[in-house]
């Protein structure tokens, strides 16, 4: 079996956890519809993404703007103002003198929920997978030539020896 055998076998194994993974984490989502927020934000995924959004805005202090997120998120100004609007009147985000956004602490307690689930799910072979192909592509980069001979010494890679 040569090197790129190893690889295409390495990542196979980790699509296939992946697509374990990703599955997992939909059957999370659509079962964990207990709370208002949890059946708002898990309804779609650009509700989805659009809580995400408003976490990463509070995570590093800056607010979005309405045209921001509709960029970020490829959705129509209306379809984010609508968001926007329903989740203000329920007190998920919060909007400065600047009428830009962040999540309120509502949204980010539903956060550190749903981290602590995320982690059962990743409790799974993916993260494996995941540093068994990033290992072996580094080995990959550091120990072969661009004619994918092993580097032994430096006779053998054109170096001179000292």
């Amino acid at each position: 079996m040569d090197c790129n055998d190893v690889q295409r076998n390495l990542l196979r194994e980790y699509a296939r956890e992946l697509c374990v993974h990703q599955l997992r984490v939909h059957q999370a989502r659509q079962t964990r519809m207990n709370t208002k927020i949890q059946r708002y934000f898990n309804s779609s995924q650009g509700r989805n993404a659009f809580a995400r959004l408003m976490c990463l805005a509070t995570f590093d202090g800056i607010d979005q703007t309405r045209a921001d997120i509709a960029r970020e998120l490829h959705m129509t100004r209306a379809a984010v103002t609508k968001m926007v609007d329903e989740c203000l009147a329920e007190n998920w985000i919060e909007e400065n003198e600047h009428r830009a956004l962040r999540a309120a602490p509502t949204l980010m307690a539903a956060l550190d929920d749903y981290v602590d689930r995320h982690l059962e799910v990743m409790l799974s072979e993916l993260t494996v997978k995941y540093h068994n192909v990033t290992y072996f592509r580094k080995i990959m980069q550091s120990q072969l030539t661009l004619s994918g001979e092993l580097k032994t010494d430096k006779k053998q890679t054109g170096g001179s020896q000292k």
